[in-house]
């Protein structure tokens, strides 16, 4: 047997199957000390890689009869292709390489029209930290975009640990109870109330300290699925407070509800709150808060960007939609709008409130 250029290889993983992600994690991270390194997708955890005395292990949930695997992570594309199939050692190991991926993937955008109502019977799925989360858009776009409704009952400090994340854009918006986390070169820890909205720009390191009983968020973020990875290295908060860093062009934004300014549609009886989200993102994307001056109004609206993403936080309305039925929605609900559809709202509530979330048409 040939020897192989060893140059093209970054690292190596010892991949071990599990049926349980969540008891193998706390059995290696609390018994024997591993520390996380990285863990996949966040909402729905499959993958987590940890490491300890000198071993990375890359644990996955599936068949635990599964054949033992070593992957080696390397940097060069021609060298993963040469060895797609990988190898198997006399002792019935797979040796499997993969590209140790840098840059972000983007999947295009494909937006459809979608509704989903927070009645129907959707289960909420174990996350990372202790949270549980509920998939707001089940098609995510083709995998460009996630928006997650996210809770934790029992309140109190929260089992997370300094992170970052591999994306394009991420925005958390408190949509029930409070929260206090800590973001990188940022001052102290903040506390986020009921309405408040923060941008957490590419990669910068963050973590989340205390919440509320019952609290809930909105978290929607680009791509639908991306690497959450651990810094075990960084303590938080820094000790440098430097608001106008950028994280890969972005810069962090909390936006206050308390300090909000609601200004007037030109276009319609229509208010809204603007987040500064569009601006620090460089026109990425555009979050607003907005409700109906009179309930009585009627709101015609055509899509003209890649999609728009509509969250119902309070009261009700109904939504009709080109070649669609009639929706009745209420606090919870939420929908999605493609490029050129004509929607419109009406039958609002007097306290009709919607976060809109929207994309330009360049994606």
């Amino acid at each position: 047997m040939s020897k192989i250029d060893f140059t093209s290889i970054d690292s190596a993983q010892v991949v071990i199957p599990c049926g349980e992600l969540n008891e193998t994690l706390e059995f290696f991270i609390d018994k024997l000390s591993f520390s996380m390194k990285k863990i996949y997708p966040a909402d729905s955890p499959r993958i987590a890689i940890i490491s300890g005395f000198g071993v990375t292990l890359r644990l996955e949930i599936s068949d635990i009869t599964t054949q033992s695997k070593l992957r080696l992570l390397c940097n060069d594309h021609a060298f993963v292709k040469k060895h797609d199939k990988g190898l198997v050692a006399p002792n019935g190991m797979l040796v499997e390489f993969e590209f140790f991926q840098k840059e972000l993937i983007i999947p295009n955008v494909k937006p459809s029209f979608s509704v989903t109502n927070s009645k129907e019977k959707k289960e909420w799925k174990d996350g990372r930290a202790g949270m549980q989360y509920r998939d707001l858009v089940s098609d995510r776009l083709g995998g460009f975009f996630i928006a997650s409704h996210i809770r934790i009952l029992k309140g109190g400090p929260v089992s997370d640990y300094v992170h970052h994340h591999h994306i394009h854009f991420q925005i958390i918006y408190c949509y029930k109870g409070w929260v206090r986390a800590v973001y990188e070169d940022q001052g102290p820890e903040i506390l986020m109330n009921q309405g408040d909205c923060v941008l957490q720009p590419p990669h910068i390191r963050h973590q989340v300290l205390e919440c509320s009983d019952q609290f809930e968020v909105i978290e929607v973020c680009c791509p639908a699925e991306h690497d959450t990875m651990v810094d075990n290295n960084m303590e938080l908060p820094t000790k440098d407070f430097k608001p106008e860093r950028k994280f890969d062009g972005q810069n962090f934004i909390f936006h206050k509800n308390s300090d909000s300014v609601w200004v007037k549609s030109k276009q319609d009886e229509f208010e809204s709150r603007d987040t500064g989200i569009n601006k620090a993102t460089n026109g990425l994307i555009n979050v607003i808060v907005t409700r109906p001056i009179k309930c009585s109004t009627t709101r015609v609206s055509k899509c003209n960007d890649a999609f728009v993403f509509t969250f119902v936080l309070q009261g009700q309305t109904s939504l009709n939609s080109d070649n669609q039925k009639v929706n009745h929605l209420t606090a919870g609900d939420s929908f999605i709008v493609p490029q050129g559809d004509t929607y419109i709202l009406s039958q609002h509530s007097d306290n009709l409130e919607l976060l809109e979330i929207s994309c330009p048409e360049n994606y």
